[in-house]
């Protein structure tokens, strides 16, 4: 049996950190009368796992949001860029040297000093690192030769050709606290990414966001305190707790129940119960994609069938993407294509579109091919069934169902094979990096953030093995990436577009449906900002800092 972690001590604990941070902040509260109710302690409900706690070994986005700061942040509304430990900055005429002045007098959880010297050191750290244990962070510093602390509030970034990307490629990276981060640096750096960043001793991961991570059980919950010495606006509430479940009908039932008070990321069946129930439900158009991963490797051992383009075309026609939005998602996703979705405003591509459902012609392409059905009905090519193994998660068996009973209707059969997230990438990426094995694998996807740097980047060769799960890599797009990576705005934008309309054509990701995100909460509670990617986000931690309890 799952084993539900108790809130009772964390929230006697939070009424105790409550109360010394009011004593010490007493006289700057009654100077704002303005400010939201202070207090409380938030719990959130989530399905899927905690991931890590290292920014260098993937997963766990969303707590590094909200404890590591970052250069720049976006506008949760506008989607531009503004200053976060960033007050400002500038570029040489050249574009090849950029200079930020951070935060004065900022300091880190633990009260040391929180300077420019720490953005120094972190990029420092992720450049020189980058073929190795920080390579799932190479995209960031592309091009960057080194960075230079001039004093505690300038870092200089010089790199060796002109960046037109580095706010949101070396401004998005988490910026890291040398005084514990430095001596993992050491050597060949294998210390990096072995290295848990969990609390110990009574004491919270050293953190510079405006929350501090003061409690992990993996998979379980993780808990967080206000960060007494954050730089930023001061959170109304004293902490929050995030509750992670396996089980989607479990993470409703905890909140209708009481167990926890906001579900990020609502199963979108559960939506409109949720509302007849009195809960507030909101949504939003995300930054994230299911999509059809078709290996497009022609190394590949078997089924090389799939690497011909009017196969490949074929399987799109026999996708049905508007009964997946319905039936899965329960209308709350939209057919889709580009691997940068409208929720990006204009880097997404609108001339990308998907093509239509069409069994008829997905049939008369493969008829054209000379691939005929056996006596099973499956089809035949170069002497084997066209019969193919798709990887997935467990939740997205539904999902699969509709796409073996389009193919079926095209005498294609699919197996499913269900596999956690992680196993479900090394199944990809078998042997060894080399994507020699996988057909089909149903993935998840999206830009990453507002900026499209980092999806465009998944799909570059130099991501193979790394971030790159599709298996794709084309010389042509990676250098159509290099140069947006140099380009100011107004010439990135037809750049990124191309890109799209590449990976497009080449099927080697087919995007089925946008989807929305949708968060829930109690009515007891207010002050939610939505984000593309819900209330507790990878975007920005300022979905939460101004929660708070509705006075009653």
């Amino acid at each position: 049996m799952r084993r539900s972690p108790s809130w009772r001590p964390v929230l006697a604990i939070v009424s105790l950190v409550a109360l010394a941070l009011s004593g010490c902040s007493e006289t700057s509260e009654k100077s704002t009368p303005a400010a939201p109710p202070q207090g409380g302690f938030l719990r959130i409900g989530q399905v899927g796992t905690t991931g890590t706690l290292n920014p260098y070994a993937g997963g766990g986005f969303d707590i590094y949001a909200n404890i590591f700061p970052f250069l720049i942040q976006f506008n949760l509304e506008t989607v531009e860029i503004e200053p976060y430990f960033a007050t400002r900055w500038t570029t040489s005429n050249d574009g090849r040297t950029w200079t930020f002045k951070t935060q004065p007098n900022a300091r880190w959880s633990d009260g040391q000093p929180m300077t420019a010297r720490d953005a120094a050191f972190t990029l420092n750290m992720t450049t020189r690192f980058k073929d190795g244990p920080t390579a799932n962070y190479a995209s960031y510093v592309n091009f960057l030769e080194r960075a230079e602390a001039l004093d505690d509030q300038t870092v200089v970034l010089h790199y060796d050709r002109p960046v037109g990307a580095v706010l949101p490629q070396a401004g998005w990276v988490r910026i890291l606290p040398e005084h514990v981060w430095g001596p993992l640096a050491a050597g060949d750096g294998q210390g990096i990414k072995g290295f848990e960043n969990l609390p110990s001793e009574g004491k919270p991961v050293v953190s510079g966001g405006p929350w501090m991570l003061t409690k992990y059980e993996k998979n379980e919950v993780t808990l967080f305190e206000r960060n007494p010495h954050y730089f930023g606006p001061r959170p109304a509430l004293d902490g929050f707790g995030v509750r992670y479940f396996a089980d989607r009908d479990a993470l409703v039932t905890a909140l209708k129940v009481g167990d926890i008070d906001a579900i990020d990321g609502v199963p979108p069946s559960a939506a409109e119960g949720l509302k007849s129930a009195g809960f507030v439900v909101e949504s939003t158009p995300g930054i994230d994609y299911h999509a059809l991963d078709i290996n497009p490797n022609p190394e590949k051992t078997r089924h090389k069938e799939i690497l011909n383009p009017t196969v490949r075309r074929a399987f799109e026609h026999a996708i049905d993407r508007q009964q997946i939005a319905q039936v899965v998602f329960s209308g709350y996703a939209s057919p889709g294509a580009a691997n940068i979705p409208p929720a990006n405003g204009f880097w997404h591509n609108p001339k990308v579109v998907p093509l239509p459902f069409s069994p008829d012609e997905a049939n008369r392409l493969l008829d054209q091919l000379g691939f005929n059905r056996g006596p099973d009905g499956v089809r035949v090519a170069n002497g084997e069934p066209m019969s193919y193994e798709v990887l997935l998660q467990p939740a997205d068996n539904r999902e699969f169902e509709i796409l073996r009973s389009g193919f079926e209707r095209i005498g294609v059969k699919l197996t499913p094979r269900p596999l956690d997230r992680a196993a479900l990438s090394q199944a990809q990426r078998a042997p060894n990096g080399k994507y020699l094995e996988y057909d089909f694998a149903l993935s998840r996807g999206g830009s990453g953030g507002f900026d499209p740097d980092f999806g465009l980047s998944t799909f570059t060769c130099e991501a193979l093995g790394v971030i790159n799960n599709s298996g794709y890599c084309n010389p042509a797009y990676d250098q159509l990436y290099n140069q947006q990576e140099a380009a100011p705005q107004s010439e990135r934008v037809p750049i990124v577009h191309r890109m799209q309309e590449m990976l497009n054509e080449a099927r080697a990701r087919v995007v089925i449906v946008y989807v929305d995100q949708i968060d829930a909460w109690s009515k007891d509670w207010s002050g939610f900002q939505e984000s593309p990617r819900g209330m507790f986000s990878t975007l920005s931690p300022k979905t939460l800092t101004s929660v708070h309890k509705v006075a009653k």
